[in-house]
């Protein structure tokens, strides 16, 4: 029988969400800018966590402490951009749970091949693939979940272009709560790693992938100014994007990273990405193929 000396509940959430939001200026920012930044502190307690959910965070904080933060930090811009939405307190509620758990299929794929280091071959990519299918047979029926926040955890890998997994599912298929995750995942990922410019540089090249009024609203928690306003023009083209990128090898290996993962999806008879998905516009692609050529030659 798995214990813990201090197992995760909802006391201890709030205490790491105080804690992240006291020493990461941020996240301070984020919730600042919601216009109700004691919302954040108070949510934990109106939302039910089933044992079952506090059992798996308690794993995931000892095992992959990494992952466990991700979570809580995904939550706290979740909640913060459903509040900019002006979501319903039930939304809300069911987007911080989904968050909270939306990566527990990841506790079942072998942590080697989820390591920065490593370069992720087309057979294992499948077994990322299918995390989110894991994490919502997880936590279907179990108290507390809504069909709302289920379907979030099921589809916050999923792209409006149809470019995403498991289902490369389109545009309106995709519940409003999953693209907010969705968002606030790759959001919290970008933060972590790099600079806010980067992190616009980052949505600016899947502009097609996410929704854009979600982004926006990112944009705005976050108070990405116009000071840099001739960088990110210079971003929006895959020579500038590489100019920016040259010097950072974490933002480099990402957009090698994001190209592999677009050529993959695009060769994925299995998925029929080919047959989903839309055709990119002649600018896009035009784009696309020039960073790929140039990437290559980097390599």
């Amino acid at each position: 029988m798995l214990t813990a000396k201090h197992p995760v509940n909802t006391h201890s959430l709030v205490v790491e969400l105080d804690s992240i939001i006291r020493h990461e200026a941020v996240y301070r920012r984020i919730l600042t800018r919601t216009g109700d930044p004691h919302a954040m502190k108070q949510a934990p307690a109106s939302v039910q966590l089933a044992p079952e959910v506090m059992l798996r965070l308690t794993v995931m904080r000892e095992c992959r402490p990494e992952l466990f933060m991700h979570a809580i930090r995904t939550a706290l811009i979740a909640f913060a951009l459903a509040q900019s939405l002006g979501l319903p307190e039930g939304q809300r509620d069911s987007i911080l749970l989904a968050a909270l758990c939306h990566d527990f299929g990841e506790m079942h794929t072998d942590p080697e091949i989820l390591a920065a280091e490593h370069n992720i071959t087309q057979y294992e990519r499948r077994y990322i693939h299918v995390h989110p299918i894991t994490a919502q047979v997880l936590v279907q029926g179990l108290l507390g979940f809504s069909s709302d926040a289920t379907l979030a955890i099921l589809q916050h890998h999923e792209r409006l272009d149809g470019s995403g997994y498991p289902n490369a599912l389109q545009g309106d298929s995709i519940t409003v709560l999953a693209r907010v995750l969705a968002v606030a995942d790759v959001a919290e990922t970008a933060i972590r790693r790099f600079d806010l410019l980067r992190v616009e540089m980052l949505f600016r090249l899947g502009q097609k992938r996410f929704d854009a009024s979600i982004v926006n609203a990112l944009r705005d928690l976050l108070h990405i100014t116009t000071n840099d306003a001739q960088e990110m023009r210079l971003a929006s083209n895959a020579t500038g994007m590489l100019v920016i990128a040259q010097d950072d090898a974490d933002m480099l290996r990402d957009l090698h990273r994001m190209l592999d993962e677009l050529e993959w999806l695009a060769s994925d008879l299995a998925n029929e990405i080919d047959r989903r998905s839309p055709e990119l516009s002649p600018l896009a692609q035009g784009a696309l193929n020039g960073l790929l050529v140039q990437l290559h030659q980097m390599k």
